[in-house]
């Protein structure tokens, strides 16, 4: 059941950049994937406005 669940999430947003950065929607609201960690979206922020700095500045907030 999990798989197949996987195999049909759409992102929400993706980005041309390495590592690929996705943005999708989860169990748990919209995150960001990038290189096989996974970066929570403010829940303030609209994921579909999402730009590349933001998402980069969700990514380097959560490293702390």
């Amino acid at each position: 059941k999990e798989h197949a669940a996987k195999a049909t999430k759409e992102p929400i947003k993706g980005f041309d950049a390495k590592p690929e950065i996705k943005v999708l929607n989860g169990r748990y609201g919209p995150y960001n994937a990038s290189g096989g960690k996974n970066y929570r979206v403010p829940k303030d922020t609209d994921p579909e406005t999402l730009t590349l700095e933001q998402v980069r500045d969700i990514m380097a907030k959560s490293k702390k």
